[in-house]
């Protein structure tokens, strides 16, 4: 493999995992609300 080869493989996994990066933060923040919900209403009365 030449090194341009080289450097456009490793872009594309740059690239693929800033955008798995980008995905799991959306869903994050997606979820949050939930999470702090389940949280404070039913783990944290458990406690």
């Amino acid at each position: 493999m030449t090194i341009t080869g080289e450097r456009a493989t490793a872009g594309r996994e740059r690239a693929r995992r800033r955008a798995a990066r980008r995905t799991a933060r959306s869903a994050l923040l997606f979820l949050s609300p939930w999470i702090v919900g389940f949280v404070v209403f039913t783990a944290w009365p458990l406690v």
